[in-house]
């Protein structure tokens, strides 16, 4: 008897200190332990960012210094995401003629109707390097891509085909500081297009008809005063790569044929090591189905 007494005033106890669960439903404040979610996330530095869209929380962290970073998604209180990094910025998304911020936090980036995250990354480094990570926050959360722009501060995000969604576009800096300084280095544009999975490359959209005359644009180059034995300059491999990048590749090769001058050596030499350097890129095997297409 003695025991079934001391079980009654247990679970008396008990339901008079602990709402019950549709308790909790109804009220829109979360219960002290679902809160404590936040205090479970440890970042480095100082709260530096915060924004919130619907049940999601996102917040950065860092040093004054720019030398850490944290970032921390919540979602109903609950932490569903972390990364340590350089320097995060919440929605770097710019506009194409004026690089102000065209989009904000919950937009519908991918066209598939839920509402999107941007985060940026940037190293520290002089002009590099910048990353985009990018997440569904709706009904779901996931990490969708993330998008090594390496020197590209300034990512173009642009409906280019009128379909549901953005276009991002950024560079391959594939040929950064090659035989040049980085301020004249040539970096071909590539258009992203969400797949349905992640962001891939539209060779749709990349596409281009050839130059009308290759002739004069090679007369031109041919005309330049940077001219060495074995390096030409850098306007040559300039156009050539906008070809390429472009399925133009054959153009690119009659135009190296026409303007390299008969007197200086080197030619082959030069493109060898010029198709090694298109091998490097990342998105090499795209831009070879590209000009098979």
């Amino acid at each position: 008897m003695k025991l079934f007494r001391c079980l009654l005033i247990a679970v008396f106890l008990v339901f008079a200190v602990i709402p019950p669960f549709d308790c909790w439903c109804k009220d829109s404040t979360p219960p002290s332990n679902v809160a404590q979610a936040y205090d479970s996330f440890k970042p480095v530095g100082s709260l530096q960012e915060e924004r919130i869209y619907d049940k999601y929380v996102v917040r950065i962290y860092g040093r004054h210094d720019m030398s850490e970073s944290s970032l921390g998604i919540l979602k109903d209180g609950n932490l569903v995401y972390t990364l340590q990094g350089h320097f995060f910025s919440i929605n770097s998304i710019y506009e194409e003629e004026t690089g102000i911020h065209m989009c904000d936090i919950g937009t519908n980036i991918t066209g598939d109707g839920e509402p999107n995250l941007v985060i940026s990354e940037w190293s520290g480094g002089a002009h590099c390097c910048f990353d985009l990570h990018i997440f569904e926050i709706g009904r779901n959360f996931r990490h969708i891509d993330t998008i090594e722009a390496k020197h590209s501060q300034n990512i173009i995000f642009k409906n280019i085909d009128d379909s549901p969604g953005f276009e991002i576009i950024v560079q391959d800096w594939t040929f950064a500081y090659w035989n040049t300084c980085f301020a004249l280095s040539p970096a071909p544009s590539i258009i992203l297009k969400y797949d349905g999975k992640g962001f891939s490359v539209a060779h749709e959209l990349m596409k281009k008809k050839p130059p009308e005359s290759v002739q004069i644009m090679a007369k031109r180059i041919k005309t330049l005063q940077e001219w060495e034995p074995g390096l030409p300059p850098v306007e040559l491999w300039k156009e050539m790569l906008s070809l390429i990048y472009t399925g133009n590749a054959s153009s690119a090769w009659s135009l190296i044929d026409r303007a390299w001058p008969k007197e200086l050596t080197g030619k082959e030499v030069f493109i060898s090591e010029f198709k090694n350097m298109l091998k490097e890129s990342p998105y090499w095997a795209e831009i070879e189905k590209l000009n098979c297409k």
